[in-house]
């Protein structure tokens, strides 16, 4: 799980480093990659963790998907906290729909490794 996450992680935080440096604004183009690149680092990271579990993978990749979540949460609490931002309800609900949807793609990740290990040792 923790494998997964930390996947996750190194492959979204480069993509927003790089965006924050560029500043392109959120009408850019650029943001649909961006978008996109998120959502591989998550199905990446349910892959992972899927591969590594001997139980339950698609537990695992929502786990690792869930554990990505709550620092990428606790990250921008502390920042919005530290510079006086306030914390709204849409916010809050914005934050719970995309935790959904990376739980989701995580899964998907570690569904695809799941079947994929079940062709390779002929039990599918």
């Amino acid at each position: 799980m923790t494998i997964g996450a930390a996947v996750i992680v190194g492959v979204i935080l480069p993509v927003v480093w790089v965006l924050r440096a560029l500043d392109l604004g959120e009408d850019s183009p650029v943001q649909a990659l961006a978008v996109l690149a998120v959502f591989v680092g998550f199905v990446a990271g349910g892959w992972v963790a899927s591969r590594r579990a001997a139980r339950s993978p698609l537990t695992h990749a929502a786990t690792a998907a869930g554990m990505a979540w709550a620092l990428f949460i606790a990250v921008n609490l502390i920042r919005r906290l530290l510079s006086d931002r306030p914390i709204t309800l849409v916010l809050v609900l914005t934050a719970l729909v995309f935790l959904q949807v990376s739980v989701v793609l995580a899964m998907a990740g570690g569904w695809m490794a799941h079947r994929r290990a079940a062709v390779d040792q002929g039990t599918s």
